[in-house]
């Protein structure tokens, strides 16, 4: 799809409005801010309506491309925090943004599927991960803030990984024994799962969360393209595949 589709549909259905305005008649023309006979009105109403005919598909498309391209830019501005974890590279030609709920069981459930999808595309794709603590959920915050603690002494992917294993028993003692397994600084991961800016962070990826579109869990954005709840490989394949295509 080329970048200036849309406005290049905008400027052509213009200026067809614009050769049926001169096509009236001179009383017509006159009146044209309000008054136009129901004839031109119609006559008008036929070529627009005749050029969406002819081009809905690749209007459609190219109002798909901008919502894309602005979420995008909203992607690119949130990751702007050095502690986002990611996992791929930055330059990669797909981001995949997941909002997930370390309490969440359908979150639990799609682990398998994105372990599976990192290894099929290895480099192609970017990873990254935020947090949208749902407000039944009591342990979903304080997991989001270990996490990302241990993500302050490069250990997020680890702890992340450990905590979806034991989320039956999430709780302090699992988050201190998980660190203490990763041999975390221990006063260091303490310290960072309980400072402001740790969930200053949370509360940021939650409000990142609201402005992409993500209301439950577990949601995705895949370059700007939207999946929700524990879907299937297949639909993930099915996105990515096609954004590499472009």
């Amino acid at each position: 799809m080329r970048p200036y589709g849309f406005l290049g549909a905008g400027i052509a259905i213009g200026v067809l409005l614009g050769a049926a305005l001169m096509n009236m008649s001179g009383s017509s023309v006159a009146n044209a801010a309000g008054t136009a006979n129901v004839a031109d009105k119609a006559a008008v109403e036929a070529i627009v309506k005749d050029y969406i005919a002819a081009h809905g598909e690749e209007l459609s498309a190219s109002i798909q491309a901008a919502g894309e391209r602005q979420q995008l830019a909203r992607l690119n501005q949130m990751l702007g925090n050095s502690n986002v974890p990611t996992k791929g590279p930055m330059d990669a030609p797909v981001t995949v943004v997941e909002f997930s709920d370390y309490q969440c069981p359908f979150c639990d459930r799609v682990q398998g599927t994105l372990s599976e999808l990192r290894t099929k595309y290895g480099n192609q794709v970017r990873w990254v991960y935020k947090n949208l603590p749902l407000d039944f959920h009591p342990e979903a915050k304080p997991a989001a803030y270990a996490a990302l603690a241990a993500q302050k002494q490069g250990k997020f992917w680890e702890y992340h990984d450990m905590l979806w294993q034991r989320q039956a028993s999430l709780g302090d003692k699992t988050y201190v024994a998980i660190a203490q397994e990763l041999k975390l600084d221990m006063d260091a991961f303490n310290k960072d799962r309980a400072s402001a800016d740790v969930k200053a962070q949370v509360e940021t990826d939650m409000a990142d969360a609201e402005n992409m579109g993500a209301r439950g869990t577990p949601h995705f954005v895949i370059n700007g393209e939207q999946l929700s709840g524990a879907v299937p490989a297949s639909e993930f394949v099915r996105v990515i595949d096609a954004k590499l295509k472009k």
